[in-house]
């Protein structure tokens, strides 16, 4: 029996030599090979397999690196020092690319935590670093493109007697509809005894960009792609959980930017390869970072058993938190100023951490304040429309209100029919709360409140005031509203 066995990331493909040729060992093959193996626990389908493999009188062994990094060896040793702070000033003002701040930051951000998904995704195996963009333009799609090929400046790598090839945009728009698209048309390992053989790679600690896949695809190649950052441009619907950016939120872009990113590509690359290898332990940071992250959410009190954080949002805080460290780790490289650190600190922070909006209290049609003031907005604004103190209230005129002393005190007397819409459009106009006036005979009960606030004339019995406005002796069935006026 011959099998090769290709370990690839954190996981093992094999194939088994057959009549009919090499074929992959999978469950379907192991249950042919194996008595009882599918009624076999977890562990015991394992020892299985290691037995299997013992009795395997010839195994060709290959390795893909655990790690693939985005850049050449070579490229990086000739970088200076003037070329990681030019680049490191590129990436940055990806922050600025977009007229919506919080698009370039969450792209900086995620990119910077795709890096080291692999590690933060230990400790918090529920976030996905994904941007859906549903803007199928091809101008979108260029600058998408852009910025991952200023991240990853690499696509070919070798392992133990094996190739890899892997694409950092994978181009799904003109693809046969018949056919569609595969995983391997971008990415595959190759043994290379047997160049037949083909298996996709995995994308680990990287970016990737995916233009106008559909939804086979996308559901094909997501488990190759949880540990990377991936942009989605012009997809179909999928289940990736991915944070979605508005077409509004890229309406506008600065070329400058763009160009940059485009001129420092190089340069960019070398920035984000030294950040990816320099974490002399990496666990313990991407511990450090989803921890601060969950404690930003505050701590549960002692109603709660159980609490599971939306993935969503904790990817935020730990994507937020990423950046913070990588404005630390530039400052202490002498790549970027520490006044400059400071201001994409604030950038960031306004994205992701934003000051909390004051809460202005609801103003409601009812209260005595708001009637105050838009009643004394209606004497500044209509005074055309108000009757003086000498002159006769005379219904033909349309009149709103008059002036009339009562008791030897000033009042603007406005009758109850004509108050209740006049002041019903006013509110509204004002943009306050008129739910007040939803309930039955609510012109009597907002009478009643405003009486007992000393807001208008309280008559000597109930809350209605009555006063012969017309001068023709109808006071007992004129009903008014009468507001006290400082001279």
């Amino acid at each position: 029996m011959k099998i090769i066995a290709l370990r690839a990331f954190a996981t093992w493909v094999l194939w088994l030599k057959t009549a009919d040729g090499w074929t992959l060992l999978d469950d379907r093959m192991l249950a042919k090979q194996i008595a009882g193996y599918r009624d076999m626990h977890d562990t015991a389908r394992h020892k299985a397999l290691i037995r299997l493999l013992s009795e395997a009188d010839d195994i060709f062994k290959a390795r893909v690196p655990a790690c693939l990094p985005n850049v050449k060896r070579s490229d990086v040793a000739m970088k200076s020092l003037s070329d990681y702070r030019s680049g490191c000033a590129a990436f940055l003002q990806l922050t600025m690319l977009f007229a919506a701040e919080n698009a370039g930051c969450i792209l900086a951000s995620y990119i910077l935590a795709g890096l080291h998904a692999e590690a933060l995704r230990h400790y918090a195996p529920d976030i996905r670093f994904g941007i859906s963009v549903a803007d199928r333009s091809e101008g979108i799609a260029d600058i998408m493109q852009a910025i991952v090929e200023s991240v990853v400046d690499r696509e070919r790598w070798h392992g133990s007697h094996c190739r890899i090839t892997r694409s950092a945009v994978l181009d799904c728009r003109n693809s046969n509809p018949l056919i569609g698209n595969k995983p391997l048309d971008f990415t595959c390992v190759r043994l290379n005894a047997y160049h037949k053989l083909r298996t996709p790679a995995f994308y680990s600690d990287t970016a990737a960009c995916i233009l106008g896949a559909d939804s086979t695809f996308l559901r094909e190649v997501e488990p190759y792609m949880r540990d990377a950052c991936v942009f989605l441009v012009g997809c179909s619907a999928n289940d990736w959980g991915a944070m979605r950016l508005s077409s509004g939120d890229l309406s506008w872009y600065d070329p400058a930017v763009l160009n940059g990113l485009q001129e420092q590509r190089q340069q960019i690359a070398a920035v984000l390869h030294e950040w990816w290898q320099a974490l002399d332990d990496e666990a313990a940071w991407a511990a450090n970072i989803v921890a601060q992250a969950k404690a930003s959410f505050g701590k549960p009190d002692s109603r709660y058993v159980a609490v599971t954080l939306n993935p969503k949002q904790l990817r935020d805080a730990v994507a937020y938190r990423v950046l913070l460290s990588f404005l630390d780790f530039a400052v202490e490289q002498n790549w970027l100023a520490a006044e400059d650190a400071d201001h994409y600190r604030t950038v960031a922070k306004s994205a992701f951490d934003p000051e909390p909006i004051e809460q202005v209290p609801v103003q409601r049609m009812e209260q005595p304040d708001v009637f105050r003031q838009i009643m004394d907005r209606m004497i500044e604004e209509c005074s055309a429309k108000i009757v003086p103190l000498s002159e006769r209230f005379v219904k033909a005129d349309k009149p709103l209100a008059a002036y009339r002393e009562i008791s030897g005190e000033l009042y603007l007397v406005m009758l109850e029919t004509a108050w209740a819409r006049w002041y019903l459009r006013a509110a509204r106009k004002a943009g306050v709360d008129t739910s007040f006036a939803q309930q039955p005979n609510w012109e009597r009960e907002m009478q009643k409140l405003l009486c007992e606030a000393d807001m208008i004339k309280t008559p000597s019995s109930g809350y209605r005031y009555r006063y012969d406005l017309y001068g023709n002796g109808s006071r007992d069935s004129t009903y008014v509203i009468a507001l006290p006026v400082h001279r």
